[in-house]
């Protein structure tokens, strides 16, 4: 599918070319003087305008990847958020950052993007959203705490979601607007598209976008968003034990699985409209060519596709539709060429391409194992040919437990037969290279075994090409032991120190249970 945008999203561009008009003009030998990283938790690319056809509902987006690059193939180290957002922000894996489950702390040895832009005379701010990638579990390093925005669990208020109007946000978009020589570095993780997918947006975007109702009557809505709350675990761990459980007929489980997506699409266009909102203010205040965007996510979401184990979730699977995650780059000041980018990119590239786009040093002996492809994206260099390599979580102890509750027991039969206890050697592997998805992984009633897939011609992975006479695949699979192998060694050598890195047991709990990790 070629890459386009759409007439609103190129008449929005113009408006903000003629709006432009006023402002300093960019050079490129000065680093850009907002840097924001706006990774949201949850986002599935198959939802965005920029990445799939006929989606009207998020034309902010649509409209930034007018003016940005839009990188295709870009993927996260797994679809968890703890392990994910640790691959952003530290630019290296798990095997250096630690974290393979969450929530578990980050290394204070760790060397993250806002140390890293402080170090270089920025002033950082981090509104974090999330629960499991907070301050307290060491992912605002480099952020004092006057400017650390943070959510809690089980509060109302959600003081870590950033918002337009914020007064800080205001208050730096205006000392950047008046002070040359002031420079921010901010990062925002809102949690608004997390399973189970709120109801709250839905009224008003059947109002604003009625197509999208496909059919459905107002009563099937009621009637299916009912039963997916009241089966949300079920539905996700053990699909089709639910169905046959709740006697639903081939009709009615289409329904089902239309209403679910309806109301992530719902909330999809919700957060749409929050980053939206943002980009106009940054714009607004003359920066629109002083500013370094990044859209970006965690991991993304799977929906129901019958070669997909677990629908409506997203960690312990190795689905292209969690670890194929958006990255939308607006460096109009910086020189990043607009256009699509379709080489293979990594979470752990983030950091390191920020930096590059911005003259942030990295100091020696701290350097992330990501690579900075800045010069690839001003179109110096070519693309260079990455590997992007991931793994599933290892199994919450919280989780865990749950699995062996006789009372919710049934709801995790397919889990637990996949992911039968917290050993790390259940954590499945891939790695993506060119259009080729290498996986060993496990497949109820057969074990680990090797699959192969042609990302282009098979986006659903239905045909496993794997031959164990074919020398790149036997090279594809030694080394997906290799980096197995080394995931549990760094596993194993952590877990005595574990206790030392979670949260205390009582807000763990709360933590996994607000963002609908456990009941």
């Amino acid at each position: 599918m070629r890459w386009r945008s759409s007439p609103l999203a190129m008449l929005f561009s113009a408006s903000l070319l003629l709006l432009s008009a006023c402002e300093r003009a960019p050079s490129r030998d000065r680093p850009p003087r907002l840097v924001l990283l706006y990774a949201p938790c949850t986002v599935s690319r198959q939802f965005l305008a920029p990445y799939k056809e006929n989606v009207s509902f998020t034309p902010h987006l649509d409209a930034l990847a007018g003016e940005a690059a839009v990188l295709r193939s870009h993927y996260t180290e797994a679809g968890q958020s703890g392990i994910s957002y640790a691959s952003l922000f530290s630019g290296v894996q798990a095997d250096r950052h630690g974290v393979f489950r969450h929530p578990a702390k980050l290394d204070d040895e760790l060397l993250v993007a806002a140390e890293a832009f402080a170090g270089a005379g920025y002033e950082t701010f981090y509104w974090n959203d999330h629960w499991l990638a907070s301050a307290r579990l060491n992912y605002a390093q480099g952020v004092l705490p006057k400017n650390l925005y943070q959510s809690r669990p089980g509060a109302r208020s959600k003081d870590g979601l950033l918002e337009a109007d914020a007064p800080a946000f205001a208050a730096l978009l205006d000392r950047l607007a008046s002070d040359p020589g002031y420079r921010a570095f901010v990062v925002a993780n809102p949690v608004v598209t997390h399973g189970p997918y709120l109801s709250r947006h839905v009224a008003r975007f059947l109002r604003e976008y009625p197509h999208e109702r496909g059919g459905l009557s107002d009563a099937n809505i009621k009637k299916y968003i009912r039963l997916y709350y009241a089966n949300h675990f079920a539905l996700s761990w053990n699909f089709p034990g639910t169905i046959e459980r709740l006697d639903l007929d081939p009709t009615e489980v289409a329904d089902l699985i239309r209403v679910v997506e309806l109301h992530y699409a719902a909330n999809v266009n919700h957060l749409d409209r929050l980053f939206g909102a943002i980009v106009e203010e940054v714009d607004a205040h003359g920066l629109r060519g002083e500013s370094l965007i990044a859209f970006t996510a965690d991991h993304g979401e799977v929906m129901y596709r019958e070669t997909a184990p677990f629908p409506f979730t997203h960690g312990m699977q190795l689905a292209p539709e969690a670890l194929n995650v958006p990255l939308l780059v607006r460096g109009l000041g910086a020189g990043v060429k607009v256009g699509p980018y379709e080489a293979v990119t990594r979470s752990i590239d983030v950091f390191p391409t920020l930096a590059g786009l911005s003259g942030v040093a990295i100091a020696p002996g701290h350097a992330p194992l990501g690579v900075d492809i800045s010069a690839a994206l001003r179109g110096i260099e070519p693309a260079p040919d990455l590997p992007a390599y991931s793994h599933t979580t290892v199994l919450l102890s919280t989780v865990y437990e749950q699995m062996q509750d006789p009372a919710k027991a049934e709801s995790w039969t397919v889990a637990r037969r996949l992911f039968p206890d917290e050993n790390p050697e259940h954590m499945w592997v891939s790695v993506v290279e060119g259009n080729s998805v290498h996986k060993w992984s496990n497949t109820e009633g057969l074990g680990f075994s090797m699959k192969v897939f042609d990302r282009a011609g098979d986006p659903g992975e239905t045909r496993n090409l794997y031959d164990p006479d074919d020398a790149k695949h036997e090279d594809a699979k030694a080394r997906l032991l290799a980096y197995k192998e080394e995931l549990v060694r760094r596993y194993e050598a952590l877990r005595g120190g574990e206790a030392n890195r979670r949260l205390p047991r009582r807000r763990e709990a709360e933590a996994l249970r607000a963002l609908g990790y456990i009941e």
